[in-house]
């Protein structure tokens, strides 16, 4: 479903048949991480129960139907608690789930340079903290959890080894981060509109790449965090399908305003931005997202 900050979340759509009761979050979440063996990233972070599946014209679940009503209805998922004690994120929109999964006696640390945004709830502290510049406490978290953070900062190797520093021994870092190198255009409504795509996406690049960001930093996130020491790497990479009706193709779109003057100085004129819009609002664009790795390591526990 869409979200403002982080472009789409987990949601489950669940219907059920005449005189069954639907099953709580808590129940759907055990079932999909216990019977399932989903990871804990995969797990929804919202749940909508309905009559009856929308159906398309030709009989199958319409996905954009679906989509739309999630985000006029769902509410938010609460996973049975299974997540370890004492967390610290630095990404407001991630901290909704984790500070219910800690138990009665943990506690998840939310920061930000802007926390404004962050609802309060209970086992949530919320802190104003710049990653880069300010304090953190060392030895401290059972997880440190950080989205799409790293990717912009060009200090990521040096807020990296903080956040290790951070983790009490045995402690696990999460990084969700973005390879922006990767995503060709699958259908486009013809040749020039490809090349119009395939220059928005160089242009975007450039200047990611201006800004200090490190655009494949998703795929070089493993390799990073071995170095810094942490053990049991495990990199998982996600793709999806993006067509008009995407939430990152939304997103994408939003950059073209937002950004327009560092596209404009990367070479793109004013007309190339407005028929970037216009194709990415064809119902016939087809592109395969960029690649989002879910990375996980363990701060090693002191031999004796």
């Amino acid at each position: 479903m869409p979200d403002p900050d982080l472009g789409e979340r987990v949601c489950a759509c669940v219907a059920v048949s005449d005189g069954v009761p639907p099953p709580t979050p808590a129940q759907l979440t055990t079932y999909l991480r216990d019977e399932r063996r989903l990871e804990p990233r995969e797990l929804p972070e919202h749940y909508l129960v309905l009559p009856e599946l929308p159906l398309g014209p030709t009989g199958k679940v319409c996905a954009a139907t679906l989509v739309r009503m999630a985000a006029e209805s769902a509410v938010p998922a609460r996973p049975v608690p299974h997540a370890p004690p004492t967390e610290e994120t630095s990404v407001p929109p991630t901290t909704e789930t984790p500070a219910r999964r800690v138990g009665p006696t943990g506690t998840v640390v939310a920061t930000d340079i802007k926390p404004e945004r962050i609802p309060d709830e209970p086992g949530l502290e919320i802190r104003r903290h710049d990653i880069v510049r300010d304090p953190l406490p060392e030895a401290e978290f059972d997880l440190v959890h950080a989205r799409l953070v790293l990717l912009h900062l060009p200090e990521r190797v040096a807020v990296l080894d903080r956040l290790v520093r951070a983790l009490k021994p045995g402690g696990v870092l999460q990084l969700d981060e973005f390879d922006i190198t990767y995503g060709p255009a699958l259908l486009m409504p013809d040749p020039a509109a490809r090349r119009l795509y395939e220059t928005f996406l160089a242009a975007k690049i450039r200047l990611m790449t201006r800004a200090g960001a490190d655009v494949a930093w998703g795929r070089n996130a493993p390799a990073a965090m071995r170095a810094a020491g942490l053990t049991g790497i495990d990199p998982r990479p996600r793709l999806d399908l993006w067509t008009a009706d995407s939430p990152g193709v939304h997103l994408i779109s939003h950059h073209t305003r937002h950004l327009r003057d560092r596209f404009v100085e990367e070479g793109m004129t004013d007309r190339q931005l407005a028929d970037v819009r216009t194709l990415l609002a064809d119902p016939g664009f087809r592109a395969t997202s960029c690649v989002m790795y879910s990375v996980q390591g363990r701060r090693p526990v002191a031999a004796g």
